[in-house]
C-alpha cells in the first residue's frame, strides 16, 4: 500500500499542475453539491400543476436560456462555451421538436405559452434544475419512444454541464 502523503508529494512533482486541477475540481464538486442541495431544499413545483404541457414549456423556455447564454459567453474559454452552449441549444431544440410532434401524434392537446424567461446566473444550474424538471414530470409520458427523447434531453444536459465545467 503507498503512503497517501508520499503519493501526493509524488504526484506534485512530477505534475505540478495538478494540486491547482484537485482544488478546481473539488470546488466543482462542492459547487455541484450546493446545487443540488438548493434544488432538494426546495419545491420547485410550487403552484405549478404537473402536466406535459408545464414540462414542454418549461423546456422550451430551458433552450431560449441557453441562447442567451451562448450569447453572452465571455471570459476565458469562452468561445469553447459558447460552442458547447450552442450546440446543447440545437440538439434540444430537435428533441423538443420531435418530443412535441410525438405527443401531439398520440393525441394529447399541449397548451403553449412562453414562460417568462430569464439570462440565468448559472448555466449549469438551470441546466441541473431542468434535469429535475424531466424527472418531476417523466411519468406523464408513458410510451418508451417519448420517455427516449426524455433521456436524450437528459443526456444532453449531462454533456454540456461536463464540458463546462472543465473549461474552467
Amino acid at each position: 500500500m503507498i503512503n497517501k502523503r508520499y503519493s501526493r508529494w509524488y504526484n506534485q512533482a512530477l505534475y505540478p499542475q495538478t494540486e491547482s486541477i484537485d482544488t478546481t475540481m473539488q470546488s466543482e464538486m462542492s459547487t455541484q453539491m450546493e446545487v443540488d442541495s438548493n434544488i432538494e431544499s426546495q419545491n420547485i413545483y410550487e403552484g405549478h400543476e404537473k402536466t406535459i404541457s408545464f414540462l414542454i414549456n418549461k423546456i422550451y423556455s430551458y433552450k431560449v436560456k441557453l441562447k442567451f447564454a451562448h450569447w453572452n459567453a465571455t471570459g476565458q474559454g469562452s468561445y469553447a462555451k459558447h460552442m458547447a452552449i450552442d450546440e446543447a441549444h440545437d440538439h434540444i431544440a430537435k428533441l423538443l421538436d420531435k418530443l412535441v410532434e410525438t405527443t401531439i401524434g398520440n393525441g394529447e392537446t399541449i397548451e403553449f405559452c412562453m414562460p417568462e424567461t430569464h439570462e440565468a446566473p448559472s448555466i449549469i444550474e438551470a441546466s441541473e434544475w431542468m434535469y429535475y424538471k424531466i424527472d418531476y414530470c417523466r411519468e406523464l409520458f408513458t410510451e418508451s419512444y417519448s420517455q427516449a427523447i426524455l433521456d436524450e434531453i437528459q443526456e444532453c444536459i449531462k454533456h454540456l454541464n461536463y464540458k463546462l465545467t472543465r473549461l474552467q
